[in-house]
């Protein structure tokens, strides 16, 4: 089982590192439907989920993310450590703004932008406030712990490209925008499971028009990648659709990675904070950690 959840979430996952950007990320581009004709099939009514194929849900979820300019909601993030058997649940919202990221150099395009802020954390059946907030603008990923007054801020792809966290040993925080089913079938072999495969009882319900994808990397790319399987879980929303819901992944050292977003609230009914994409640093009295890319300091030399 996959996703064990009762208020809390039990799962055999071992929650794996945190850092925030967009699953499989890509933006902007040629829409998924103008690549794909079978995208029409999966619109359609009489098409049957047992006929249609990964790819197929993959071109699915690329079209339909392209609709999306905004959107917000609670974000439920457990980790759990292969090695020291440590479980932390952690709750709080999370935003994503299309084009409110940095600017990449020689485009006039912006990067995708993303953001949490967690608010509370479990471990057992003790709850405490704990205030950490995550942003990541396409090149940077900024991490802010207000109480400590600490700042971090890492920067993981130069100013000519966006962050491609396939190709990075670090792994992003699992929201599914921005997919691209070429680059995604270029390093995982993708198969489409019944939707409530591995999901605890509770969940099931839920997932009536869910739709659950496994992802497995393809020899060559398992070290690369550092995952050994990604499951996502996408549903529709009003307007029918395809939008993140449940991603769990387990990485090559056994740690595992489950995060859902709830209560999603997507373009014209999102409520983004006007400084939640900030990255600007704080003023004085605060803890400031600046990490420029390694490449960035040896070209200045």
């Amino acid at each position: 089982m996959y996703a064990n959840h009762s208020g809390n979430v039990r799962c055999r996952c071992r929650i794996g590192t945190f850092l925030l950007a967009g699953f499989l990320a890509g933006g902007g581009g040629q829409s998924a439907l103008a690549q794909d004709e079978s995208v029409s099939q999966v619109k359609s009514e009489d098409a049957s989920q047992a006929e249609i194929t990964a790819g197929e849900l993959l071109a699915l979820i690329e079209h339909d993310g392209q609709n999306v300019e905004q959107f917000d909601g609670s974000i439920q993030f457990v980790r759990t450590f292969s090695i020291e058997g440590d479980i932390q649940e952690r709750r709080g919202r999370v935003f994503f703004g299309k084009g409110r990221g940095a600017r990449i150099r020689d485009q006039e395009e912006r990067a995708d932008a993303y953001a949490v802020r967690f608010h509370e954390l479990r471990v057992g059946d003790r709850v405490e406030p704990e205030f950490k907030a995550y942003a990541f603008d396409g090149q940077w990923v900024v991490e802010k712990l207000p109480e400590e007054r600490m700042f971090r801020k890492v920067q993981l792809a130069p100013p000519w490209e966006q962050f491609d966290p396939l190709a990075d040993g670090q792994r992003p925080l699992l929201i599914p925008m921005g997919v691209k089913k070429d680059q995604v079938l270029a390093r995982f072999v993708a198969t489409e499971l019944p939707a409530t495969e591995g999901l605890d009882e509770k969940l099931q319900p839920y997932a009536e028009k869910a739709r659950h994808l496994k992802l497995v990397p393809k020899p060559g790319y398992q070290d690369e990648d550092g995952y050994e399987e990604i499951h996502l879980w996408v549903r529709p929303d009003e307007q029918g659709q395809m939008l993140p819901w449940i991603v769990w992944a387990v990485d090559s050292v056994g740690d595992e990675s489950f995060v859902r977003i709830i209560g999603l609230r997507v373009n014209e009914q999102a409520q983004i904070p006007d400084d939640v994409f900030d990255m600007s640093t704080p003023g004085e009295g605060w803890d400031v950690q600046i990490s420029p890319m390694k490449v960035l300091e040896d070209a200045d030399q």
